[in-house]
This record gives C-alpha cells, structure tokens and sequence, in this order.
C-alpha cells in the first residue's frame, strides 16, 4: 500500500515540476528542451505505475471476483439440486476467496480515479451501509428471485449464459449489490455460515429484523450469486477500461457484454 502511495506522489510531483518547467522564463530553446525531457520522464514513470501497479491490481481484482462468482453459483446448484451436498467447507472456500477479493479492492482504492469514478462503480459495488430491510423484502420477491436465477433459453444452469447477474445490476439498488451484499450472506457474526444453516430458513436472529422476516438459504444464494456476478463484471469493467488488452483473454460472452460499456 505504501509503495502504490509514494508512486502517485511520485507522480504527481512530476507533473508538478513539469508544469513548473512550461512556465519558466528561461530562453525558449531552452524550455522545449526542458519540456521533452520532463514529457519523457512523465511518460516513464506513467508507464511503469501502470504496468507494475494498475494493470496486475485490477488483473487480481477481476481475476478474484471470477472465482467468488464460480463458487457461490456452484454452492447454489448443489442447494437446488443435492441440498446435502452443500458442505460447510464450501461456503468457508467461498468465504476465503470473498477475503482476497476484498483485499484486492482496498488495495484498488489507492487509485480510485479513472474508470472507478467514471462510470460510478465505486458505489456501485462498495455502498454502506448494507440496507438489510430492503435485502429481506427482495429476497421475499418472487418475481426478483426468479429473474435473479435465470439464463439464457436452453442453458439453465451454465454460467457462461447466465443472465441474473445483468438483472441483479440493472433493477437492484447499490444498497444492496457489491460487497456488503455478498458479505451478509456467507458470512455471520465473522465467522463464515454453516451449510446447515444455508439448507433451512434465515429468521435473521440477533437483529433489527427479527421476528418480523424470514428467507430461505435457496433465495440467499440465489441473490449472493446474482450480486457477485454484477460485480465480477463491474471488475471486469475497471479492468479493462485500464488494459484493453486483457479483453482478449475473456470469455467471448463476458467480453461482448462490456464491449457496449467502455
């Protein structure tokens, strides 16, 4: 975090100095000169705080959130179609891979300017606090839930068609999406859920809302898998709005989605 820091101070001091340079009284030749060694050295540093730094953050970022949405769409199918083969070390696998994704986006916070700020993803997927009344009354929506886990015509349940996380990105509000989403869902008290507890009904105990709504596990996993899909993209989205290159090596239907975004 402190080298990604001293390398944005960095620079910005050169940008600084080179703003300083264009300004200078001295001769003119002497300025133009000044100018293309200060552009040149800007350039430098550019380059190498974008492919040492930017590029492989946003690479683990999206990279991550990849993993987070394969592993929670993978605990929804064995819920819906083998409810006893959902294991406690699955949700504690998706739950370390929710911790590294997470810290790869504090470690993207350093450089939040850019694609982040541009096309407002920040809130998108990081708004807090959590709004849980809302979370209950969507996760009783049946109408939600359904168009949450869909897909494309003849592809139920392939994640390379999946279209909930579209649904989930486009109708949901950022009070429920991103991570604090995801987080209430697999995780409790800081400890990650049982599979136990996935199987039956959350009354949400031991807060605001108990006693008055009640959900399944099924609908649970069904809007964390939803939310982590729209925000695989959105990762996706940053990543590629720094390194188009890295489009090429995404699924063609990922990379077609975000072609109409950028």
């Amino acid at each position: 975090m402190k080298l990604f820091k001293r390398q944005a101070l960095a620079l910005a001091a050169l940008m600084q100095t080179g703003a300083f340079t264009a300004c200078s009284e001295d001769e003119p030749g002497t300025v133009a000169a000044d100018d293309a060694t200060q552009e040149a050295a800007l350039q430098a540093v550019t380059r190498q705080y974008l492919t040492a730094t930017v590029h492989p953050t946003y690479a683990q970022l999206a990279d991550s959130t990849s993993q987070l949405f394969d592993a929670l769409h993978a605990m929804k199918l064995k819920l819906q179609n083998d409810p006893m083969s959902l294991t406690d070390n699955d949700v504690e696998q998706a739950c370390q891979i929710f911790i590294q994704a997470r810290a790869n986006y504090e470690t993207s916070e350093v450089f939040l300017f850019g694609a982040a700020t541009d096309f407002g993803i920040d809130p998108h997927i990081d708004t807090w606090p959590l709004d849980l009344q809302g979370l209950a009354v969507a996760l009783n929506n049946s109408t939600q839930i359904q168009e949450m886990d869909a897909y494309e015509a003849g592809h139920g349940g392939d994640p390379d068609y999946y279209t909930g996380d579209t649904y989930a990105g486009n109708k949901l509000g950022p009070e429920l999406l991103g991570f604090h989403g995801i987080e209430f869902i697999i995780f409790r008290n800081g400890a990650p859920r049982t599979a136990a507890s996935l199987r039956g009904t959350d009354r949400y105990e031991g807060t605001s809302l108990e006693g008055r709504y009640s959900v399944t596990g099924l609908n649970e996993l069904i809007f964390a898998t939803a939310v982590a899909g729209d925000l695989r993209n959105k990762c996706w989205q940053m990543e590629v709005a720094w390194n188009e290159t890295r489009k090429t090596a995404m699924p063609w239907w990922h990379s077609s989605r975000l072609s109409d975004r950028r």
